[in-house]
């Protein structure tokens, strides 16, 4: 159990009493405005946009045409999301967005690389070492070689 620790006698001299109407933090703590927002939001029918929910919205836009992508960048009745990235995709970076869209729904494409790792063979003087850091190298070298 922790032991209570005495106040310090030179710091009980600064203490003051707070005066009745007075505020010691002008500022005051952090607002709970964007809690209250968020709430806010939730009882209005909105709901929070999952990883999965993005996706599947790209992919829908993916399968669009030229005039439905359209009537999506004008219609107040759609997501911002989907309004952004649809005018993206119209615009002169439409193939950049596309590509950015298709890493996000399916992952980046993979790329396969070849290394050719030459093992390097040390000379070591073992001469120098004690029973007991030979048996160490040895444990070593057994491990690394069984990884490989």
């Amino acid at each position: 159990m922790r032991k209570k620790r005495k106040a310090n006698p030179n710091n009980v001299k600064y203490l003051k009493p707070i005066k009745k109407g007075e505020v010691r933090n002008p500022r005051g703590g952090i607002p709970l405005m964007l809690r209250e927002i968020t709430e806010e939001l939730k009882s209005q029918g909105y709901e929070r946009v999952g990883a999965h929910n993005v996706r599947e919205a790209y992919e829908l836009l993916f399968n669009m045409d030229e005039k439905k992508i359209k009537e999506v960048i004008v219609s107040p009745n759609y997501p911002m999301l989907l309004r952004i990235v649809a005018k993206e995709m119209m615009s002169g970076k439409g193939v950049l967005m596309l590509e950015m869209m298709m890493d996000r729904a399916h992952g980046k494409a993979k790329q396969e690389m070849e290394v050719k790792v030459e093992p390097v063979q040390s000379k070591v003087d073992l001469s120098k070492l004690s029973d007991e850091e030979l048996k160490m190298y040895y444990e070593l070298t057994s491990k690394a070689s069984d990884r490989s």
